[in-house]
Formats: C-alpha cells, structure tokens, sequence
C-alpha cells in the first residue's frame, strides 16, 4: 500500500475516534444536566423519552458531522490545489469518512446517552461514560492491529463487518487495500 493510503486509513480513523468520543462526551453531559435540572420531567410530559433522546443525539450529531465536513471540505480544497502529492483515489478515501462517522455516531451516541442515563450526577459523567469509551478504544485498536497485519486478513474482514467495529475499521481497510460493495452493505445492516 502507499505511504498516502497508509497515513490516511489511520489519521482517519484517530480522527473519527476522537471525534466519537468527544461527541459522545457531550451526549452524557447533555443528558445528566437535563436530569439534574429537572427539566428533563417537563419535557418528558409533552414528548416521548425516544423523542427526546433522538433529537439529542441528531442535534448533537449535526454539530459534529459539520465540522468534520468541514475538515474533510479544507482538505479537498488543499488535495485539489495540489498542496499534496496523493494519488487520485484519496478524496474518494476522505469521502467515505463521513458517513461512516454518522453511522457510528448514531451506533455510539445511543451507547454514551443511556450511559449518562443511569449517572446520578453531572460529577459522574466522566466515569458513565468509561464503558463506551474503553469499547471505542479497544475497537480502535483491534483495528490498527489487525489492519498492520494483515488488511486483507480474515480478522480485517471480519471486523469491517460488525457494527461495532465497522466505523472505525471500514473507512482504514478501503483506504489501504479498498474493499467489496457487499461488505459495506453488510457492515450498514
């Protein structure tokens, strides 16, 4: 694989963890000041819990998804005034960034939001939020290794495909060595 492909597939991936986490931080940190504010009760009399949550996680998913079209957006800008020397396949890599972080996010946040729900207080969101984020860590990780292996390997393959590790693997193993339709497909389902 080149140096590019390389550098990609894993800055890619660093940065979608690092923006899952962050995002997700928020998500316990949104849901634990609603509760201790009590004005989770009020709402809750109006729109349903699924509702309520939803629009938390979409809201705060927009917020992330913007920005990280916004870093992808500067980097097309700079590939496509020639600023790198990457091969033509790059934007293409960068691209599927995207949806895989708000697939991702959306796997990730309902994790991180019923975290924060079962904190008692805005103190605890740190430690609420270990158990996703000690997953995300591992997945990262899993993910790397498996990929310096071996990125057409069966453990490659195999972690492209689950749920919890596809966001983060999916977006690293098409930027190294690409990788059939049907396990992207598989991997959304």
């Amino acid at each position: 694989t080149s140096g590019a492909a390389t550098l990609v597939a894993y800055v890619g991936s660093l940065l979608l963890l690092m923006s899952l986490a962050v995002y997700g931080q928020w998500v316990v940190s949104g849901v634990l000041e609603e509760r201790n504010n009590r004005v989770v009760e009020l709402i809750l009399a109006t729109v349903r819990p699924r509702h309520l949550l939803a629009g938390k996680v979409i809201g705060i998913g927009l917020i992330g998804l913007a920005q990280l079209a916004l870093i992808a957006g500067l980097a097309a800008v700079l590939l496509a005034a020639g600023a790198f020397d990457a091969p033509t396949s790059l934007g293409a890599d960068l691209a599927l960034v995207i949806p895989w972080f708000a697939l991702g996010f959306a796997l990730y946040a309902i994790a991180f939001a019923a975290a924060g729900a079962l904190a008692s207080r805005q103190q605890n969101a740190d430690t609420a939020g270990q158990p996703v984020m000690y997953t995300l860590v591992a997945v990262y990780f899993a993910g790397y290794v498996a990929l310096s292996v071996n990125p057409d390997g069966p453990l490659a393959n195999i972690l492209t495909v689950l749920p919890v590790t596809a966001p983060l693997v999916l977006p690293a193993r098409s930027a190294l060595v690409g990788g059939p339709v049907w396990q992207h497909a598989l991997a959304v389902v």
